[in-house]
């Protein structure tokens, strides 16, 4: 079953029919958003919202190549940045529908012959030339210029007089950047594999792996305003590659790819992480190849996964302070089939242990004791199979609860995946035969690497490393079901640091005020962006607003 895609149904209607919509849009979104072309601009038709972005775009009519990028600078933006395939479909099937092409955007080779480059700085991943033509070929040594026709794309001397693609984004989008915080360290490629923060909101922690070197965990306070201040570093373990903290915020957890397993206790005032407890890889542990952790709602268990093809479960002892291993489940064993397990998470209500198998394209779902905290594996989804998609190379997932009553989902798991492009969404239902249960896989025309969920359950925060860039994708919080982006954080943005690296991390602060990305690379980067307040937050002062109104409205009639 191939993945939903937000195009699909543009792609179906006529071209007729796509008019029509496209200027009830036009009109829509200049009544929503207040957006409109300035006195004495060659607009034909616009804005226009990508429906699968937040990005604005205008019709230009004909004129040449240098005039079309001029109107688009005064417009506000540039002419069009086409990153993804989805985005080079819509604008053409969308456009096309308006006005006949080809049409103007913004590539050009025009500095450097053969180095095509986009006018709005973006790094150039997607092309779609026409081949078979011989483009772009540069005829007469004088084409620098291109444009889209019927998709595809061919360069021209820019002197012809075409319609152009004009892209803004709008300013009230949802997220801001605010800084790009070095990491201190040695020279050479530092891996950042992971980023947490504590539930009181007061540190940021981060993995830091260096090949030679001293691997670490640093500690960040963060300020009102989210900003990070470098506080200290604990020297941890070889190679580590993913850590949890505690509900409560006492205790952080981390593995390491030769199979060590720390709790740490952490001091709430200050942050700062002293050894508690350890266990190391031996005959039982299975935990040799460490890649994933996860901490029980209540903080009693640790589940580690491994290459060792196991889920090994911990138990804690907060007032011993020990670390004892209580059970492991092994691929091959009782019928579980685990190929190189990764992320894993417990569900919001402790009921359910998910964690992806990426060798063979599943997610795996285990059944948990409540009182002892074992787990016995229940089911197991795979990519391909009974409609399931998503699953494939999948990097990352989350859950977030549905606060519904029973009878009902009591979480939505969202996975990430950059080898399809898609953002997957399953059900979890603990007290049904099949507690897991695929929703759907949005095709985002991009590279989902890292996921997180507002604490209000109202936006899903999507990292994608190849793109640079940070979203904000809107989310019913009930089902879990993404709409539109809302905002994004991209590297060649004016003002935007520290994007520059690879393997994106994601958290998110506890007031959902802010987004954290750990980015790796030979200059590492956390990332700090600002994200709206959340809608609860909101709701909850209006409420007590309209109280504060009745009151003082029975007060005045009292009188």
């Amino acid at each position: 079953m191939a993945a939903s895609n937000p195009l699909a149904e543009h792609r179906s209607i006529s071209s007729r029919l796509a008019r029509w919509r496209f200027l009830l849009g036009v009109a829509l979104a200049a009544v929503a958003t207040g957006v409109g072309p300035p006195a004495g601009a060659t607009v034909l038709a616009g804005p226009l919202e990508n429906p699968a972005g937040f990005h604005h775009y205008y019709l230009l009519e004909t004129t040449n190549w240098a005039t079309a990028a001029a109107e688009a600078v005064a417009l506000g933006g540039h002419l069009a940045t086409v990153e993804t395939e989805a985005e080079n479909t819509w604008l053409w099937e969308t456009f096309a529908a308006i006005a006949s092409g080809p049409f103007w955007i913004g590539l050009s080779d025009a500095a450097s012959e053969g180095s095509f480059v986009w006018t709005s700085g973006a790094p150039t991943f997607f092309q779609n030339w026409w081949t078979a033509a011989g483009e772009p070929n540069n005829a007469g040594g004088i084409e620098h210029y291109v444009e889209m026709n019927n998709y595809l794309w061919n360069d021209n001397s820019g002197t012809s007089s075409l319609r152009g693609l004009v892209e803004i984004v709008p300013a009230q989008q949802e997220l801001e950047f605010v800084e790009a915080e070095a990491v201190p360290g040695d020279p050479g490629t530092i891996f950042l594999p992971d980023i947490a923060v504590s539930a009181d909101g007061r540190h940021v922690y981060v993995l830091y792996e260096i090949g030679a070197g001293t691997d670490r965990i640093l500690i960040y306070a963060r300020a009102a305003d989210g900003a990070l201040s470098f506080v200290d570093a604990l020297a941890s373990d070889g190679n580590a590659f993913a850590m949890a903290l505690s509900p409560d915020g006492s205790m952080l957890f981390y593995v390491t790819n030769n199979g060590y397993v720390g709790a740490l206790r952490r001091d709430a005032t200050t942050g700062l992480l002293t050894v508690a407890d350890y266990d190391y890889d031996d005959a039982g542990s299975y935990t040799n190849g460490a890649r994933g952790v996860a901490v029980s709602p209540g903080g009693e268990n640790i589940y580690v996964t491994s290459q060792e093809q196991a889920v090994t479960t911990f138990r804690w002892d907060a007032i011993a302070s020990t670390l004892t291993q209580s059970d492991v489940d092994v691929s091959g064993q009782s019928g579980l089939l685990l190929s190189n397990p990764g992320p894993v998470l417990v569900t919001p209500d402790g009921k359910l242990v998910i964690v992806l198998s990426l060798n063979d394209r599943a997610m795996v779902g285990f059944g948990r004791d409540l009182l002892d905290g074992s787990i016995d594996w229940a089911t197991r989804l795979v990519d391909g199979v009974l409609g399931v998609n998503g699953l494939w190379n999948a990097e990352d997932l989350v859950a977030a609860p549905t606060g519904l009553g029973p009878g009902a989902a009591a979480a939505v798991v969202h996975v990430a995946s950059a080898q399809q492009g898609t953002l997957a969404r399953f059900s979890a239902n603990p007290d049904e035969i099949g507690p897991l249960t695929f929703g759907a896989a949005v095709e985002t025309g991009a590279y989902p690497s890292s996921v997180a969920v507002s604490p209000d359950g109202e936006r899903l925060f999507v990292a994608d490393g190849t793109l640079r860039r940070v979203e904000a994708w809107a989310r019913e919080p009930v089902s879990g079901v993404l709409g539109a982006v809302r905002g994004a954080v991209e590297s060649h943005e004016m003002g935007v640091e520290g994007m520059q690296g690879f393997n994106p991390k994601l958290a998110v602060s506890p007031d959902g005020r802010n987004v954290y990305v750990a980015l790796s690379g030979i200059e590492p980067r956390i990332v700090v962006v600002r994200a709206p307040e959340p809608e609860g937050a909101t709701l909850a002062l209006v409420a007590l607003l309209a109280l504060s109104l009745l009151r003082g409205a029975r007060r005045r009639a009292a009188r």
